[in-house]
Formats: C-alpha cells, structure tokens, sequence
C-alpha cells in the first residue's frame, strides 16, 4: 500500500513513475495495487517475479501445470468502469 502511495504522489508530480519493492514475501492479488492507482487517476502496470516457479492448476483442473500470472494493468476512464487485467 505505501508502495503504490508513493508511487502515485510521484507519478503525479513527474508525470510518470517506477517502483520497485523488493523482499515483500506475498503481496496478494496485485489487482488491489492497479485499483489503488485507478483510485489516484493513473494508468498503471505491474509485474511480479518469485524466486521459486509456482505452478497452479488451469480453471476446473487438477493437476498444476501453469505459472501464475504476474502481470496487471490498470486503467481509468472517465464516466466508465476502469479495465482492470489481472
């Protein structure tokens, strides 16, 4: 959360910004950062990387067999809903 704060004072102020955070073990859905800066105005994209390859089962499936997906966009629009790709 004080990542993306800070980010967005920044991207604010400069017109753009990168932030990069280290050592924060699990971050949760990275959906919530991307809504954080919809919140602020700002279009915003994230990736994720993990020292480890987790592996998750595909939708209805059983057995693991695709990475997760660390990558999200955030998107405002005025007078709609903002597209979020989580």
């Amino acid at each position: 959360y004080e990542a993306m704060e800070l980010a967005a004072e920044r991207a604010k102020k400069n017109g753009v910004c990168l932030v990069g955070l280290s050592n924060a073990h699990h971050i949760g859905r990275i959906g919530h950062w991307a809504e954080q800066c919809i919140d602020h105005g700002l279009v915003s994209i994230h990736f994720v990387n993990v020292i480890s390859r987790p592996i998750v089962a595909p939708w209805g499936g059983s057995d693991a067999r695709h990475g997760t997906n660390p990558f999200c966009v955030g998107i405002p629009r005025r007078g709609k809903d903002p597209i979020v790709l989580d």
